[in-house]
């Protein structure tokens, strides 16, 4: 007998002995795991499954049955689920009650048990009680979360049915269909029905349909959805036809916060209503009202990036095309100065989120961008297109020239700029009413906006805010979260530079510069800001700003060796002078050494006849240490000592991790590509088995879904953390995807603190023995350690579909669950050409083995020698025929050609007189 059989057989034979009540409940062989369910197509098999507490997951198949009369008075539950049960609904199954005999209640009563529903099918019930819940389920203390699914109450011999009667317990609900009917009514009674009716306890609403009907006789109404006065119901989302309430509460009571609510397709405000009845349709949703976003915009010789920025919440990234020229690009190219761009971005809704008709504003890095068509349905998704035009140079540095403050001197108001490539922003451009803004202040901390009519006193503190505008075909350059990348000095001393958030920062920014004291001709007070304290990797700086009037650092003072403009630094632990190629190690102390001047008319304060330093000095607001020196009255040497600090980490990426496969055991081996953190643990769970964490001898189901916690911590050295997170704020991504909070969810989201960052991730559904896929060998040459990049373009795509990071030189690749198509596969690695593979997937897996080579390396082993040489100038002079991934490596100046410069580079290369992979 087939496996199936015997356990249909088995399952029969034990529900026809707990039915006649021979004996008690006993273990089955199957139901344990979700790969095993038992299965069920009859009343029997599936009152026996959901009563033995051994059985966990029950799957239920096409039915249609009348249920058995129990003869008698009163009421009963057609099954008492017992234990944790998992149904999966894969077929159309409905059962009616019976018109004679005990009266049936509901089909499913959970009573201190959990009952997790999903599946693509449906679950009826037909009742004939005319006083009883008529449910599909009734929850009387215990568990209920719906994932998805149909269930549907209909009306039989009764006066009404429901979907779900809870009593009291704990309902959560996420999707699905949710449907009653009521039908005659009896003596002219009330006979309302309501598809979801929650007298107490609590319940969660994420999502679903719910809706009633009517027939002509009724005497009641159709509610969707009933909330009780004790019950605490949370509503985040769902269509909804009609809502009883309690008399004095408002919907606004059970709508979660952020969230709107539309009434017969109207939006309107929760507050204004309380009960609404069942021929009205009900929407609680997420509404879009801007969508106001960022992407890394054209910058000379930057990468083109489609990645996306201030997504609003409720939508999500589907894909981003560029235009160079009118001509589509991808992500491989770089931008070039002068050539136009043009990007279309297009973005979807969640489930429970829509755009607003009329969005307040869509803007793209600040600009206001054009709406495009991308759909048919305007509310669930979005194109943006913004025209970039042509490409500027960018702005590293800025320099400004002011006079400083001097006593009874009014401040100066206009700067020189040290470039053409931009200028002072006046008033009208500017932030201020003014040309710029000084501030002053007695302590140096509580600071007031000066007049231009005011005049500098000794003994205050001055700062200057400058705003610069870009000219002509230039902007500043910025990061991806568009804050400036612009070093600025005024007076040649280090500045700060800052960004307006409601100002393009490419076009304008603000820079600062803090003066200090004001002192009269001789200076007590020596103040130095801004010198980077030593983080473990960095090297070394060398800037830093003056907080004061009349000195200046002495930048003359450099032997070119370990002193550099007026600075040097010290181990202090090692007792060795640090040189600029040098890194910071972790643990060790440093100190600082800046050596300062007067300017003309100014002295030190000193003391005694050989002018030793008598006044005071400030490193970063630390009291600094003065050299000893024979006069110090026109130079001095200030020092203080920093202990190395960890590396402040913002974004790790975990690569590598093997997603969830029919059949296949838990990956534990995903990687990272950092000295400063490692992984800690991988952990996986089971969310189908009452969250079991996994081990190495499981396997994945296919079609199931599945959780997975990384957690990463600094990396250690001599029992020093080498790194420290940023808490709360520090991304993530997993396979190059980055991890998105999902409202809700417990299970996607990333958490962190100074030193642990959890990755929680939701693997939706685990691939089967069905699903197509594409692997293989990638082949490449040099550093094992280096990343080699594996991704998978749909036909005339620009972003791909699938993505993962492997390391070594002979590696594998896997992508699974791919729709059949046709694809490019594209490999690639430092140093490496860009190799690519049109693949095409029918209703097989295809293995597709890739390789990728070395540039100058057009014979493909691995080593730039003579051979390949003369291949190339063979090409070059028409002798020999290079092609494939030979042609691509020969082209090392990636011009797209193969020239004189390429053959003479490469020889130069084998010869040792030039180095390809500098």
């Amino acid at each position: 007998m087939k496996r199936k059989s015997l356990i249909k057989f088995l399952s029969m034979m034990l529900a026809s002995i707990l039915l006649t009540g021979a004996f008690s409940t006993t273990s089955l062989a199957v139901g344990d795991n979700i790969k095993d369910p038992v299965i069920c197509t009859s009343f029997s098999e599936f009152k026996a499954a959901m009563e033995n507490e051994e059985i966990t997951y029950v799957s239920l198949g096409n039915t249609d049955e009348l249920l058995p009369v129990v003869e008698g008075e009163g009421v009963l539950a057609a099954i008492y689920v017992k234990g944790t049960k998992r149904l999966n609904l894969t077929g159309y199954s409905k059962f009616t009650a019976p018109t004679t005999g005990k009266v049936y209640d509901c089909l499913l009563q959970v009573s201190g048990s959990e009952l997790y529903v999903q599946g693509s099918g449906q679950l009826a019930f037909a009742s004939v009680g005319k006083q009883t819940s008529n449910a599909v389920i009734r929850n009387i203390g215990g568990r209920i979360t719906i994932y998805d699914g149909y269930l549907r109450g209909y009306f039989h011999a009764g006066t009404y049915s429901m979907a779900i009667c809870q009593d009291y317990g704990e309902l959560k609900i996420f999707d699905g269909f949710f449907y009653s009917e009521n039908g005659d009514s009896i003596n002219g009674e009330d006979n309302s029905t309501y598809s979801v009716y929650v007298a107490d306890g609590t319940a969660e609403i994420n999502g679903g349909n719910f809706s009633t009907s009517n027939y002509a006789n009724a005497q009641g109404y159709g509610y969707s959805l009933f909330v009780g006065p004790n019950a605490d119901v949370t509503i985040s989302g769902g269509t909804f036809y009609g809502i009883q309430v309690p008399y004095a509460n408002r919907l606004s009571d059970y709508i979660s916060e952020g969230l709107v609510m539309s009434y017969s397709g109207e939006k309107t405000d929760p507050a204004e209503f309380g009960t609404i009845t069942g021929n009205i349709e009900i929407e609680v949703y997420r509404e879009i009202t801007s969508v106001d976003i960022n992407i890394n915009a054209p910058s000379n010789g930057s990468s083109i990036s489609n990645r996306v920025y201030n997504i609003p919440e409720g939508a999500y990234f589907h894909t981003a095309n560029w235009y160079e020229d009118g001509v589509p690009v991808d992500t491989s190219d770089k931008f070039v100065a002068g050539k136009s761009y043009k990007v279309m971005i297009y973005l979807l809704t969640d489930d429970n989120a829509k755009f607003a008709n009329n969005l307040t504003s869509t803007t793209i890095n600040y600009s206001k961008a054009k709406i495009i068509d991308y759909s048919n349905d305007k509310e669930i998704s979005i194109g943006l297109e913004m025209d970039f035009g042509i490409c500027p140079e960018n702005i590293y540095s800025v320099e400004a020239t002011i006079d400083p403050p001097m006593e009874h001197y009014t401040p100066d108001q206009y700067v020189s700029c040290g470039s053409e490539a931009y200028k002072q922003a006046l008033a009208g451009d500017n932030m201020f009413d003014t040309p710029l803004q000084w501030q002053e202040s007695t302590d140096g901390k509580n600071w007031s906006v000066m007049k231009a009519t005011d005049k500098f006193s000794v003994g205050k503190y001055y700062k200057v805010f400058i705003d610069l505008m870009v000219n002509g075909n230039y902007k500043f350059a910025t990061n991806s979260q568009f804050d400036p990348q612009v070093n600025a000095k005024v007076n040649g001393n280090t500045a700060t530079v800052s960004r307006y958030t409601e100002e393009d920062p490419e076009k304008l920014i603000s820079v600062c510069y803090n003066f200090g004291i004001l002192n009269d001709n001789v200076i007590e007070e020596i103040r130095i800001d801004g010198v980077t304290e030593p983080v473990v990797g960095e090297k070394p700086s060398y800037d830093c700003a003056i907080s004061g009037v009349g000195y200046t650092v002495n930048t003359a003072y450099s032997n070119n060796t370990y002193v550099i403009n007026g600075i040097c630094w010290r181990d202090t632990t090692d007792d060795k002078w640090v040189y600029p190629k040098d890194t910071f190690q972790i643990g060790h102390k440093y100190k600082v050494f800046i050596d300062v001047k007067t300017d003309n008319g100014y002295e030190f304060y000193t003391s005694g006849n050989s002018y030793k330093p008598a006044g005071w000095g400030y490193i970063d607001n630390n009291y600094a240490t003065f050299g000893v020196q024979s006069d110090a009255r026109f130079e001095q040497s200030l020092s203080w000592e920093y202990t190395c600090q960890p590396k402040t980490i913002s974004s790790i990426a975990v690569d590598g991790l093997e997603t969830p496969a029919d059949g296949n055991a838990p990956d534990f081996n995903a990687m990272v590509d950092s000295d400063y953190y490692t992984i800690e643990s991988i952990i996986w769970y089971d969310c189908e088995n009452d969250m079991v964490e996994m081990t190495s001898d499981d396997a994945f189901a296919g079609g199931n879904q599945y959780y997975v916690l990384i957690t990463v911590v600094p990396t250690e050295e001599d029992g020093n953390k080498l790194c420290k997170f940023v808490s709360d704020k520090t991304t993530a991504s997993l396979n190059g995807v980055n991890v998105k909070k999902i409202p809700g969810d417990s299970w996607q989201d990333v958490t962190s603190a100074v030193k642990r960052v959890n990755i929680w991730y939701t693997f939706k559904k685990a691939t089967s023995e069905n699903d197509m896929f594409i692997s293989g060998q990638v082949k490449t040459f040099k550093d094992e350690n280096n990343e080699v990049t594996v991704e998978l373009y749909k036909e005339h795509a620009f972003t791909p579909e699938y993505r993962t990071y492997v390391k070594g030189n002979n590696a594998s690749y896997h992508f699974a669950s791919v729709d059949p198509g046709t694809y490019t596969l594209k490999v690639s690695k430092e140093n490496h050409v860009t190799a690519e593979y049109t693949i095409t997937v029918t209703n097989n897996s295809v293995i597709q083995n890739v390789e990728t080579w070395l540039y100058g390396d057009v014979t493909g082993d691995g080593i730039v020698d003579s051979t390949d040489f003369l291949r190339i100038k063979g090409h070059f002079l028409g002798t020999y025929k290079l092609s494939g991934l030979g042609l691509l490596s020969g082209d090392v100046t990636k011009e797209g050609v193969i020239d004189s410069t390429d053959f003479l580079r490469i020889k130069g290369h084998f010869l040792g007189t030039y180095n390809l992979y500098k």
